[in-house]
């Protein structure tokens, strides 16, 4: 008996050393091994425990994602340990001795992190917004620094704010600050949820809102490339790329597009068409169509027109309020159809325009711009009617050569004041009137007071007697519009 107990001691303390060596994992498979050997950095861990939560959060099935994330590790193990593979009796260290730190594991590591990284996109593209659109949003809203540039949201109460190096993501509703940081560069493209944007130089990083967090990266493609599209992916184009890619970050898969491009300046979707989208870069515009295969998004090329007289720049290319029309700037006012694709062109000589923001109206953009050889008379701005060709100078001076955004999901324009961003109850005009005689009025003016200037500094031996060249000015231009005082600038250099 004693001999049989000191048997079985043996055997337990054996089987101690066994476990305690590592090398126990009884009824694991090689590839388990490897893994436990040499598992995926602590970044990649940490991504997928956000997946597990943002998936149990937005009842998605877990489980589907546990099995395809298991299945990814299988293969890393299987693909890095080449011919080797371990016993059931062979520990950690041997493991480790026998693999090594091996560019094959940095290469499966990222490829791994890329995947947890575009699943947790997925999910958040397809969640619901991050906050409410507020049925009345505060007036003033404060950032944390001198603002540069501002998007709202389609369908979300929030913004993104970009000052000089920072991001900050704003309730609309409340005015809280609900996530800050480093950009990089820029930080634009918010989704239409509210739930990601887009931050970096020349270096695209996806980041999810609501708490900063890195998610994708896509080397040499610059943040304000990068465009959202139908809740499944995204349109961008790095500077060495010669066409747009495509991808779905439900499989990952990327696919370039059949089309040569200059770049990619502008993504909208067709007016009840959410899968067919116009893309507009260089002199190019393309219709590319989504096509599903199972649970994949595929894109194909539907129409390639070239633009003449002028091409997309993202700073003046944007959509009206309903999406019915997509504006460019070339230099005339460029307008695209988006039901019939058909490009028009209107002139606004001798004003160049600078800047288009759209309006709550889809009839209405408001234009900004200097005029033709008087560009010391500063910046003027219209709200312009597309069906009714006519202007309506803006009456407010402190808008007037401001930065205008549109709120969209408030229907309102917004303006850059500083640290705040204040939304606009309405925009206050002048009369509307027809383009072509606003246009002409207003160069007459502009006529008159340069040749005024001219004849009283040749007179005056080259010096000026504004006050007095002023009310010379103001009469003359008095009678040419028949008693009736016009608004006028003022006259170049004066203050």
């Amino acid at each position: 008996m004693k001999q049989g107990w000191q048997a079985f001691s043996g055997v337990l303390v054996l089987g101690a050393l066994v476990l305690g060596s590592g090398c126990g994992r009884i009824g694991a498979t090689a590839q388990e091994r490897i893994n436990l050997a040499l598992p995926p950095p602590a970044e990649v861990e940490a991504s997928r425990g956000a997946l597990d939560r943002l998936a149990t959060e937005l009842g998605e099935d877990g489980k589907a994602l546990a099995a395809n994330y298991q299945a990814r590790l299988g293969e890393r193990a299987l693909e890095c340990a080449g011919d080797f593979r371990p016993s059931m009796w062979t520990g950690d260290d041997a493991i480790r001795e026998a693999i090594g730190s091996t560019p094959c594991l940095d290469e499966a590591d990222r490829k791994l992190h890329d995947w947890v990284g575009h699943r947790r996109i997925a999910l958040l593209l397809a969640a619901p917004p991050l906050r409410p659109v507020p049925a009345v949003a505060r007036p003033v809203l404060e950032a944390a620094g001198p603002v540069e540039a501002v998007a709202f949201a389609e369908r979300a109460g929030v913004m993104l704010v970009q000052t000089h190096t920072h991001y900050q993501l704003i309730d609309i509703g409340s005015g809280e600050s609900i996530a800050t940081g480093p950009h990089g560069g820029t930080a634009a493209q918010l989704s239409p949820n509210g739930r990601l944007f887009v931050s970096g130089g020349a270096e695209a990083e996806v980041r999810e809102a609501a708490t900063g967090d890195l998610l994708a990266r896509f080397p040499g493609v610059p943040a304000n490339r990068f465009f959202w599209v139908h809740g499944v992916g995204a349109y961008y184009m790095g500077g060495q790329q010669d066409a747009p890619t495509f991808i779905d970050f439900s499989t990952g898969q990327s696919t370039a597009l059949a089309v040569s491009m200059e770049s990619l300046e502008h993504v909208s979707p067709l007016v009840g068409e959410p899968v067919r989208h116009v893309l507009g870069g260089g002199s190019k515009l393309a219709v590319v169509a989504l096509l599903q295969s199972g649970s994949a998004w595929q894109p194909t090329l539907a129409a390639e027109i070239n633009l003449t007289g002028g091409s997309w720049d993202a700073a003046t290319t944007g959509s009206t309020a309903d999406g019915s029309a997509v504006h460019l700037v070339g230099p005339d006012l460029k307008l695209l159809d988006t039901r019939s694709t058909r490009v028009s062109s209107r002139s606004f000589e001798p004003l160049r325009l600078q800047q288009v923001v759209a309006t709550g109206n889809p009839d209405e953009l408001i234009l900004c711009g200097f005029y033709r050889d008087a560009e010391d008379a500063g910046t003027e701005c219209l709200l312009h009617s597309i069906v009714g060709r006519t202007a309506a100078r803006l009456s407010s001076r402190e808008v007037v050569g401001a930065t205008l955004a549109y709120a969209g999901p408030l229907q309102r324009n917004a303006m850059i004041d500083g640290n705040t961003v204040r939304v606009l109850d309405r925009v206050e005009t002048d009369p509307p009137e027809p383009v072509g005689e606003y246009l002409a009025r207003r160069a007459l003016e502009f006529e008159t007071v340069a040749s005024a200037l001219e004849e009283q500094r040749h007179v005056l031996g080259g010096r000026t007697d504004r006050a007095a060249l002023r009310a010379a000015v103001l009469e003359d231009i008095r009678e040419r519009n028949g008693g009736v005082m016009p608004p006028l600038p003022a006259v170049p250099g004066e203050r």
